[in-house]
């Protein structure tokens, strides 16, 4: 029997900590299992808060390391001695699987999955980091078999780094699970029951509090005077950026219009009771949150990314994109959003169609057999 037959499969993560790239390779994990195709999820620390919706702990496998350099040689001996097909997931966890294959276990096979473009990297990480990583991404990426990323937008900047190494590259947009989202929306609140209230307009972000999600851009829309006051912003996610974030609502005077609620397993529940869903990142890939808050009738708001949300907001009939770093037309669209528009909720729900849960299993059932059997 050949290698390839006996080989398992498996997507790779640093952790489960909160992250929308971890949340979506933890929806991939369970579906494909769901719909009964085996599949691993190996994972360096086994410890975070995303650990509570793996449905299959049966297949969560830790190979413990605190960091992904000790990881190197924890990973190395484990792939050794287990042979797989690896999707690994975002740029730095994928070179450090590459790099195992580059000089200790030749025969691993890798599919590359990535939920941001690099070539935003040199704004927020600067110059030295940004061409660090485009020379590992240029000489290590054309080991793999195939590069997935989530983003049409995404395909050429890989393939701009890859040029003649012909790596197949293309796009299988995240998963997004409709009836789950509307199964959990359904579920009682245990706390922040004023998000229930008609009286005032409800805005909300849902994310990681990081450099690259530009939350501060939010904050000075909305403190921004032409836009009403009767609305309140309920921030759902944890991050580094936190306590700054949580400094700048006081210095704001936004303390009572501002709500943060922490990491929350189930987001949803707090989202459709929202007037608009609000994203003012600088980087993205493809933000799924968008869709979510389309699934359950919920306008959004969006800068206009390298990548990412031009391919979900096509139309003002779903919401409004601005450019990034413009607060001014920021607070412009949310007001749009909140006051102005009125939006159907069935059109909101009929345009989040394209992006289901069928289409991306079925594409990467496809991959899975193409290169597994």
């Amino acid at each position: 029997m050949s290698m390839k037959s006996n080989s398992k499969v498996c997507f790779f993560l640093p952790s489960l900590n909160m992250g929308g790239a971890e949340r979506v390779t933890i929806n991939l994990f369970n579906e494909l299992n769901h719909r009964g195709d085996a599949v691993d999820l190996i994972v360096l620390n086994g410890d975070g808060p995303l650990r509570t919706l793996i449905q299959f702990e049966n297949k969560l496998i830790v190979v413990p390391a605190n960091s992904l350099l000790k990881g190197f040689f924890k990973l190395s001996h484990f792939f050794k001695k287990n042979n797989y097909l690896v999707f690994s997931v975002m740029t730095q966890p994928s070179i450090l699987i590459l790099l195992i294959k580059f000089f200790s276990v030749k025969r691993l096979r890798v599919i590359v999955i990535e939920h941001s473009s690099f070539l935003n990297w040199s704004k927020i990480y600067g110059r030295f980091k940004f061409f660090a990583y485009k020379l590992l991404i240029n000489r290590l990426y054309r080991k793999a078999l195939s590069i997935v990323t989530v983003s049409e937008g995404m395909v050429s900047d890989f393939k701009s780094i890859i040029k003649k190494n012909h790596v197949e590259t293309f796009c299988i947009y995240n998963p997004i699970d409709f009836n789950e989202i509307i199964k959990k929306s359904k579920q009682a609140l245990d706390q922040y029951q004023h998000i229930e209230s008609q009286e005032y307009k409800k805005l909300v972000f849902i994310g990681r509090l990081s450099k690259e999600k530009n939350i501060d851009l939010a904050l000075d829309a909305l403190k921004i005077r032409k836009l009403k006051e009767d609305y309140k912003l309920y921030i759902i996610g944890t991050g580094e950026q936190e306590y700054h974030l949580k400094e700048k609502v006081a210095e704001l005077g936004l303390s009572e219009r501002v709500y943060f609620l922490g990491f929350q397993d189930n987001p949803y529940k707090y989202l459709k009771y929202a007037d608009g869903l609000v994203l003012s990142s600088s980087v993205e890939g493809f933000p799924s949150v968008l869709v979510e808050a389309l699934v359950l009738g919920v306008p959004i708001v969006a800068t206009d990314c390298r990548t990412g949300p031009s391919e979900i907001i096509t139309n003002c009939k779903v919401g409004e994109l601005v450019p990034i770093n413009d607060r001014e037309a920021l607070a412009d669209a949310i007001s749009k959003v909140l006051y102005l528009h009125k939006y159907s909720k069935s059109d909101l729900q009929l345009h989040a169609e394209q992006f289901s849960i069928d289409r991306s299993i079925a594409s990467y059932i496809n991959l899975i057999k193409k290169y597994k059997s």
